[in-house]
């Protein structure tokens, strides 16, 4: 699965990551998450409207950014021009 993973993810520059109800429980985001750490990926937790799971374990010291747009394009402006 990390190889796949590894491959998909050579030419991101950030990861954007919905948080939903039951998300937290996929294996998928665990390996995503625990690479873009390993590899210092700015990463964006979003909220998904209306729902109340928790955070992905890799990443429970991050917060997710409520469902509004203005909110997330700024956010993300924010970071990546940071790292200009």
């Amino acid at each position: 699965m990390e190889k796949i993973i590894k491959s998909k993810m050579k030419s991101c520059q950030i990861v954007i990551y919905l948080v939903g109800n039951a998300s937290f429980r996929s294996k998928w985001q665990d390996a995503e998450m625990k690479l873009a750490l390993r590899q210092n990926l700015p990463i964006f937790l979003i909220r998904i409207p209306k729902t109340t799971g928790p955070v992905p374990q890799p990443v429970n010291h991050l917060h997710a950014i409520n469902w509004e747009p203005k909110l997330i394009i700024s956010k993300i402006k924010e970071k990546t021009n940071s790292l200009n």
